[in-house]
């Protein structure tokens, strides 16, 4: 259970000073997987009661998302999320790939991820190229979803750089890359399903409050999301728009 933190503006000069000494907490629920704690509070000359809302989240107090300006301190501190973005920006670029090249392109895809953020979503990776070779420091994590390549796609992914690839998917990069084409792509917009865009706070982080949805509560279908747009040479690009600047050559090959 993750902890979400709300600053109160628009209550008057005493119910801000009353949410600045006692915080409001509720429990939000969430469809399909575990609730959320959100606490509403106020500032008083810039800053929050940090002892009152560390009562306030109790165990919590640990997995907190804050809202743009707030710092972690005083007990509070904000989980990290990072994996979560990676693995959305892997499901992007598989799409881009896929929209733009189709499956079986002859040539090799490298996924370089160090801490096997992605390995769940191998298998959409697989049908794409012929050769699909994976650099990372936690090869057991990538394990299991090899070994399922291989019983549904007959495909053998590989471990290790060749220097010989055709596309690279970059989740070690910051920010992560598809480099593909002699084009570069980085992540854009993440838009939420409504069911939990309605739940989001105000101020809040859109890809931190997914990440502690799928990563924390368990709502593993915001593990499928795409990003709405990618960046490409300082422009804010749709996903069609993009792969229209990818050119690989459609070749199928068998697996």
């Amino acid at each position: 259970m993750f902890s979400v933190l709300v600053i109160e503006s628009g209550a008057g000069f005493f119910g801000r000073r009353r949410l600045f000494k006692t915080p409001r907490v509720r429990d939000v629920r969430v469809y399909g997987g575990l609730p959320f704690r959100e606490i509403t509070t106020a500032r008083r000359r810039g800053k929050i009661n940090r002892e009152a809302v560390y009562a306030a989240a109790g165990r919590c107090a640990g997995s907190m998302l804050l809202p743009e300006g707030t710092a972690p301190g005083g007990g509070i501190s904000q989980p990290d999320l990072s994996d979560y973005k990676k693995l959305v920006f892997f499901n992007t670029a598989c799409s881009l790939l896929r929209s733009a090249c189709g499956c079986g392109v002859r040539g090799e895809l490298l996924i370089k991820d160090k801490n096997a953020s992605a390995a769940r979503r191998l298998g959409i990776a697989v049908p794409l190229f012929s050769d699909i070779r994976v650099s990372t420091s936690c090869p057991e994590g990538y394990s299991r979803p090899i070994e399922s390549a291989m019983d549904e796609f007959g495909a053998a992914v590989m471990l290790g750089e060749s220097g010989r690839a055709a596309a690279v998917i970059d989740l070690d990069s910051s920010p992560e890359r598809l480099i593909c084409g002699g084009e570069i792509f980085t992540a854009g917009k993440l838009i939420l399903p409504s069911a939990c865009a309605r739940l989001m706070p105000a101020g809040i982080n859109t890809i931190e409050f997914a990440g502690a949805l799928c990563l924390i509560n368990r709502i593993h279908s915001l593990s499928q999301l795409d990003f709405s747009e990618i960046y490409h040479g300082g422009k804010t690009l749709s996903l069609s728009a993009a792969s229209e600047l990818i050119r690989l050559p459609r070749n199928p090959v068998g697996y």
